[in-house]
């Protein structure tokens, strides 16, 4: 009887065993989706992220610069470091508005000729109006010629509202994320509050996008082609169909 009992508990023990071996050995969806599948292009990616604030742009364009090994380009990021010294841009982000064209235009113009990205850029946040994505364009014309890919993330002005509540910004590596979502950064860097993360800067802020930049993502649809993404899925979820939607993109016969 002892023996039986005692082979019994070896077995439990082996099952037990394997059980942690296989769930130890398991990914988390993010690795699985988008380290593992890192790719190298032999001619240069350029990635336009289009979105209202609050669509979750800067999360996905982190995901995409691991996939395919390019730098992302954030006009928001840009201006925040701009405000710092005050003026004009800090006056106009301070009150939801946009900042005016040239200044941003150049801002974008010295970092995407700088030899970061040489091999492409995924530029998130811009253009934001007719006349920059013509701006753009030009500034395309004398960069290394490669593919370029314009993406829309679509989401409604209620879902923006909720997640800008609940999000958390890190002072040291100058990205958000949902506060819910702990801890924001391994480095355990301080977790502020964006200084136009309110709730009447962001509604002011969704109304300039739809007036302004929403006529953009026409001009692609009708111009260039883009990909417009439903972006209330989780992370992850939004993320998987922007891979495949752009996998499909970049892989089309000619």
């Amino acid at each position: 009887m002892n023996k039986r009992l005692l082979a019994g508990a070896v077995s439990c023990c082996l099952l037990l065993s394997f059980a942690l071996i296989g769930c130890s050995q398991q990914k988390s969806p993010e690795k699985q989706l988008y380290i593992e599948e890192s790719v190298q292009r032999k001619e240069p990616l350029y990635i336009v992220l289009l979105g209202p604030p609050g669509s979750g742009k800067s999360v996905q364009g982190k995901l995409l610069s691991k996939r395919y090994n390019i730098p992302i380009v954030s006009s928001g990021a840009l201006l925040r470091a701009a405000a710092t010294k005050g003026g004009e841009i800090e006056q106009c982000m301070k009150a939801g508005k946009l900042v005016p064209s040239a200044v941003i235009t150049q801002l974008i113009e010295e970092k995407l000729k700088s030899a970061e990205c040489k091999n492409g850029f995924i530029l998130d946040g811009y253009p934001r109006t007719l006349e920059e994505a013509a701006d753009l364009e030009s500034l395309l014309k004398v960069l290394t010629p490669g593919k370029v890919e314009v993406v829309a993330l679509k989401v409604s002005e209620k879902e923006v509202l909720d997640r800008i509540g609940k999000r958390a910004y890190c002072a040291k590596f100058n990205a958000g994320q949902l506060k819910d979502k702990a801890p924001l950064h391994a480095c355990q860097g301080d977790e502020i509050a964006r200084p136009d993360d309110t709730v009447s800067i962001a509604r002011e802020r969704f109304k300039v996008y739809t007036a302004q930049t929403a006529p953009v993502v026409n001009y692609y649809k009708h111009h260039s082609g883009i990909l417009e993404v439903d972006a209330t899925h989780s992370i992850e979820e939004t993320s998987s169909i922007l891979l495949r939607g752009l996998d499909h993109d970049l892989n089309k016969v000619k």
